[in-house]
This record gives structure tokens, sequence and C-alpha cells, in this order.
């Protein structure tokens, strides 16, 4: 059968509740070229009566026979997919309205690139487990596109300079089928990790080498009651049974922590674990690309929340023992704990809302937004975004304030080359200034002895030197003749 263009991933886990919410959105397409693919790991029989209920043709339903580490699961799906290009849509997350419709016309306008990324809209849901966190929606706002070198994002990424979705995160990006191919062939997984999604961001990016980015939102990354990010990032204190099974999971399959990172899930740790296991397998010897591991160790003991002192006192040995392989810094890791309280709790609901020149911060609560379907058709009309083409070129004020200082950048750097040039003008000035000095010299020397000359040769003209020559020149001639 011929392929699709776009095939749209669900892995889903006991997540029935949020689960139609999401086919809805992803149903609700201006455009046909695509199948959905949903892979169920293992769950219970109300995930199959959900995907049953939608009766659509486009929705194809595979479920595993055990149960599988989230990375395993995603590998399945990846593999069972048949479009040119794949993205995974988390469970609980949407597509916009108009997201394949746009996506479609990039690909042909730009000559099937390798990778679309967008910057995702990020909405939790009323359910969230964390319930101060609920009903908070964050927009970007921006409608450029450009094409990104991914040595250079990722480079921004680990210095944490950008976030990771600024990387062709297959959570965020549709991915060519041929990329992912190369990647599983370089590899042997597309998925070898903890963090399947950022590390795919890291891996295909490399591979990739250079991507298109749009920072138009394509779908919103909804947080749920049931969601791995919350349990691992927001509920370190009292791990829930999610974060527990999500962990237990990983290591029974395989999907261990790099060793130089500690086994923890504070903040910092997805994104080096993701880069270290990509750094391994896809660029080791690249001199461009690392971190300063003690100032990483710094971040790791900055971002502990927990307040239980053992708590605290088991973390600080996972960050000691993943620097096993530098004993000078194993050293300092207990001093250096001690000038870092416990932090304050992830949230992510902001300290106020409204437009920042970035992205649009709402309160949907009192909106009528129940699940992230209805977030999906309420951000389209925010944006204004209908089945007219988008026009895209709109930037931030962030972002021109980035051109803006890269433009100051490059103006410094000419003035430093001006100046460098105008130094080198004022040297040669003066070593010219230095020749002429040493050639008048010369000329007073040579008229000098172009004088002594004269006189010598005036001299020779006497009479008494000519009797002189006369008297010695023929007895030198007679002696030559004996």
């Amino acid at each position: 059968m011929d392929r699709p263009l776009f095939s749209v991933i669900i892995p889903t886990r006991q997540r029935a509740e949020t689960l139609p919410a999401c086919l809805e959105a992803c149903l609700a397409q201006d455009f046909d070229d695509y199948e959905i693919l949903v892979v169920d790991n293992f769950s219970t029989p109300e995930t199959r009566a959900v995907v049953d209920a939608v009766d659509s043709d486009r929705v194809r339903y595979i479920r595993t026979d055990r149960l599988l580490a989230m990375s395993a699961n995603w590998e399945l799906a990846v593999r069972e997919s048949r479009g040119r290009y794949v993205t995974v849509v988390g469970d609980d997350d949407a597509l916009m309205p108009y997201a394949l419709r746009e996506l479609a016309r990039l690909v042909a306008e730009h000559d099937g690139p390798p990778a679309i990324r967008w910057a995702r809209g990020i909405w939790t849901w009323p359910t969230i487990a964390v319930e101060e966190d609920a009903n908070c929606l964050v927009l970007p706002m921006s409608r450029m596109v450009e094409w990104l070198t991914a040595k250079d994002v990722i480079a921004e990424v680990i210095a944490f300079a950008s976030n990771s979705d600024r990387l062709p995160m297959i959570y965020n990006s549709v991915v060519r089928r041929d990329l992912i191919d190369t990647l599983r062939d370089r590899c042997g997984a597309v998925f070898p990790t903890i963090y399947p999604d950022i590390y795919s961001g890291f891996a295909l990016g490399w591979v990739a080498e250079r991507y298109l980015s749009v920072e138009l939102p394509m779908g919103i990354a909804g947080l749920g009651g049931r969601s791995n990010g919350v349990a691992t990032l927001m509920q370190q204190e009292d791990p829930s049974a999610i974060a527990l099974e999500f962990n237990s999971l990983n290591r029974e399959n395989g999907y261990l922590p790099h060793p130089r990172v500690p086994d923890l899930t504070n903040q910092p740790i997805h994104i080096v674990d993701s880069f270290e296991h990509a750094r391994d397998r896809l660029f080791p010897d690249d001199p461009d690309l690392g971190y300063d591991r003690w100032e990483m160790t710094q971040r790791y003991l900055a971002t502990i929340s927990v307040t239980d002192e053992a708590m605290r006192a088991r973390y600080r040995t996972l960050i000691s023992q993943s620097l096993i392989d530098r004993p000078d810094l194993q050293a300092r890791v207990e001093e250096e704990a001690e000038r870092h309280p416990p932090a304050p709790p992830f949230h992510f609901r902001p300290d106020r809302f409204g437009f920042d020149g970035t992205e649009l911060r709402m309160d949907t609560s009192g909106l009528g937004i129940e699940t992230v379907a209805d977030c999906s058709r309420f951000v389209a009309r925010l944006l204004g975004v209908d089945e007219r083409p988008v026009e895209y070129g709109l930037p931030t004020v962030h972002w021109m304030h980035l051109q803006t200082q890269a433009a100051e950048a490059r103006a410094a750097e000419a003035e430093a080359r001006a100046e460098k040039a105008e130094g080198r003008v004022v040297e040669a000035e003066a070593k010219g200034q230095w020749l002429r000095d040493k050639l008048a010299t010369a000329e007073r020397r040579s008229v000098e002895a172009t004088k002594r000359l004269a006189s010598v040769e005036k001299q020779s003209a006497t009479p008494a030197l000519s009797r002189r020559l006369a008297r010695v020149l023929p007895r030198r001639a007679g002696r030559g003749r004996r």
C-alpha cells in the first residue's frame, strides 16, 4: 500500500481518561494524507474501548503482549508506522487543527526537510496531579521559520542556553523516515535510553545536521493526572506509582542512567543523560560539544527540592557516585552541597500571567476548557489561524532582541577588526618613518664619503705627489725586469 505522508503515533498506557480528547484533536485535521497509530502498552480493556468508540478507518491499534518500558513501546511504535514522516503525540496531548496541513505545506515548500520542529504550547489539565498548577496555558507567539544547524543547537541545549524542544525531538517534530532508519542503523535502536523524547532530539539532530524550525505551535503538550513528566519532575518528595513503575520498567528492560550522570530525576538530569548517551553513540570525539563537569554538579545540587535530610544525603551520594572517574571533584561535593538549600519545587504556573514578548501565559479556568482538544480549538482561534494558509515571518520581541544583539556583536567585531587594521597602519607608518630616517642617514653618509673621495683625488693631483710617484715607479719597474 502507499505510504501516507504522516504517521501520528500515540503511545499509551492506562490513559483512558485523556486518550479520547487526544484522538479527537488528531482526527480534527483539515488534511487527509495521514494515519494515526495507537500503540497500547499492555493497558486494561478500557483503552481498546476508547479506540473502538472512535470508529475511524484512519486509526490503527496495536497492543503489546506484555508491559514494556516507555522507550521500548516507542521503538515498537516507530517500527510499525507507515508514514514518510513520523511524529509522536502523547496520549494527553493534541495536534492543532491546522498542524498537518501546514506541515505538509512546509515539506513541499522546503524540498522535504529531514525534520521540521515546532515550538510547543503547554497546557495543564484540570486533573494534573499537582493541583495548584492546573489550567495553565503557555503559548509561543512567533511565526518565524528558519533552518537551524543541529550542532549549534546541541551546544546551546547542553549549556542550558536553549530549551530541549529547540532540538528536533520526535515529540515536537515530524521526522523523515530515512533519518529514523539511519539512526537505527548507526545505533541499533532509535530510543536506547530512559528519556526517548529528549534523546531523539540530540540524536536525530546530529544525524540530520540541519533541520527546519517553525515557531508557530503545531501541538499542545498536555500535562494530565498520569503524566510521566509530572510524576518524575514535580513529585520527587513522594514518588507516585507512575514514577515507580516508570523507573522499575526501565531497569528491567535495560534502560539505565548514563554512568556520568546521577541516578536522579531533578530537572537537569533528563537533558544531561540524553546528551551523554547521544554523545557516546554519535559524536564521542567532537571537541566542540561538551560541558564542565563541576558546573553541572553544582547545577544538580542547586536543583534538589526534597527537604528530608535522609533523601538529600542519598541525592548527594548519587551525585558523588557519578563522579567516580573524577576523584578531585568527588572530594568537593559535600562542601559544595552545604551552599545549596532545598530548591523551590518545580511548578508550571508562572508568577505572572500575560505576554512577555515571546510567550503568552494564561489561566484557562473559567473559559470552558476541560480537555486538550478544547484547548487546541481555543488556541487556533486565539492565534487567528483558520482555513487560510498561515503567513509566516512574524517575530517575537525576544527574537528581535536576539537579532539586535547579534547585529551589535557583528558591529563590535567589525569595530575591533577596524581598530586592529588601524593599528597595523600606524605600525606600518612608524616603520616607514624609520626606513625614511635610515635612508636619510645613508644618504648623508654617502655625501660625506663622496666628499672624502673628491678630497683624495684632489690630493693625488698635486706636484709633490707626482714627483714621489715618479721616483718610486721606475725602481719597481726595474725590479720587475730582473
